[in-house]
């Protein structure tokens, strides 16, 4: 038998993996606009900029203990009757403005860690893009492996249904058993349930990535252009250089280590006197408007006050919240230097399983070449005579397996890639590559 249903998407899907069929922004093209489509539609994004947006409020609540604070009060008594010194019927109207000059520099370092804590959302930000283009990345490569195991449970039963249909006539003039015949007819009936499966797996992928994306996926459009060329990689220093300049984690963390710095700083204003300066004004009427009643003016005052407060001792309430802050900055730096060593691990892993993954990737393509001639040679034997069915529905077997060896490896070794791609946060060479 022929292998031209087996070699019908290969020749034009895998094998032209080895070469270079398109240019980098061409190959790009297609996931970095799924991964902008999940960026622009995911409503974990509208979160993460929705916390950004409250941070940035923080900031400027922290600007407002530098502006001078103005109060207005009045007040209106009803008494039930007149007595020497309040009328029945008054009011007071009082205006204050009052501003604070010193706090031990409390409000610079609360309005420095608040500024800190923005930037580390910024960074949080990115964090969560960065993760929603490794899952777009993920769902993308299960659709296209979920693609091609579709199309090898499809090459399967064109073989089994041709070997099938061919084992009939051979039966029927006597040419080999009806047991053979029966073999080949259950595994037919075993890849309709492959190929059933296979499709079902093919349509929840293409759902998983609309998920990801926030919107429905032309499935049936999409090329995997990207997939044709295998990326090339720097060495590991240049990639592990790279990973501690660009990673948001790692940024979010040295902000959040600057910003409780900033807020340890801010609790020893405790051991510095506070000193207000304000300026008021109050006026005491015997009516509810004042100049409504014949020959009531009214008294009036005008006051400027300078208060310095100092507290001498509070229980040690002070030195121990100063020391809890402090615990907060030194666990802090802990974190982020196991962050860098787990980054680092986790690069140093992502290298090596990619290279193993190229390595597995030649030994598939060279098994499928050789399954291929296995199953030539068996079908000449078989129409010989010389083998049996079982030897044919192996040799098929065996292709497939080859198949699915050699798709699994592919899809491997993109994986592998696009979480070196995370892990050192440069998904922006698929535009440019490294």
């Amino acid at each position: 038998m022929r292998l031209d249903i087996c070699r019908r998407h290969w020749v034009s899907g895998l094998v032209c993996l080895m070469v270079g069929l398109c240019s980098a922004e061409a190959c790009s093209e297609e996931l970095i606009r799924f991964m902008q489509q999940a960026v622009a539609n995911r409503e974990v994004v509208a979160a993460a900029r929705t916390r950004l947006a409250q941070s940035r409020l923080d900031v400027e609540i922290g600007k407002s203990p530098f502006l001078p604070s103005l109060d207005l009060g009045y007040t209106a008594n009803r008494l039930d009757e007149s007595s020497a010194f309040e009328n029945e019927e008054n009011s007071h109207l009082s205006a204050a403005l009052s501003i604070n000059l010193f706090a031990g520099f409390a409000d610079r370092y609360r309005l420095a860690s608040a500024e800190q804590i923005q930037l580390a959302r910024e960074y949080e930000l990115q964090t969560v893009i960065e993760d929603l283009k490794l899952a777009v990345a993920v769902r993308y490569l299960a659709i296209f492996a979920n693609r091609q195991a579709l199309i090898v449970a499809e090459d399967q039963l064109s073989l089994l249904k041709k070997r099938y249909e061919d084992a009939q006539y051979r039966n029927s003039v006597g040419l080999i058993r009806r047991n053979d015949v029966l073999r080949i007819k259950v595994e037919m009936d075993d890849a309709f349930l492959v190929r059933a499966k296979a499709r079902a797996e093919y349509e929840k992928s293409i759902n998983l990535l609309a998920f990801t994306l926030g919107s429905d996926v032309a499935a049936a459009q999409i090329s995997f252009a990207e997939l044709n060329r295998l990326p090339e990689l720097k060495d590991r220093d240049a990639y592990r250089n790279i990973m501690m300049s660009q990673r948001s984690e790692i940024k979010a963390l040295e902000m959040v280590v600057a910003a409780r710095e900033q807020a340890a700083l801010a609790q020893r204003s405790a051991y510095y006197p506070r000193l207000n300066v304000s300026a008021g004004y109050r006026h005491y009427g015997d009516d509810y408007v004042w100049g409504t009643r014949q020959g009531s003016d009214g008294e009036a005052e005008m006051r400027l006050q300078a208060q310095v407060d100092l507290n001498l001792f509070d229980g040690f309430r002070k030195g121990h919240t100063v020391q809890r802050f402090q615990l907060d900055v030194r666990k802090a730096r802990l974190d982020l230097a196991e962050l860098k060593q787990l980054l680092t691990t986790s690069l140093e892993n992502s290298l090596l399983d990619y290279g193993v993954a190229v390595q597995n990737l030649s030994v598939a393509r060279t098994g499928i070449d050789q399954a291929e001639e296995s199953l030539r040679v068996v079908e000449l034997s078989f129409e010989e005579g010389v083998e049996t069915a079982t030897e044919v529905l192996d040799a098929i077997l065996l292709l497939s397996r080859a198949k699915t060896n050699f798709i699994t490896a592919r899809s491997t070794v993109f994986l592998n890639y696009y979480q070196i791609l995370r892990t050192i946060e440069a998904f922006d060479v698929l535009e440019a590559p490294l």
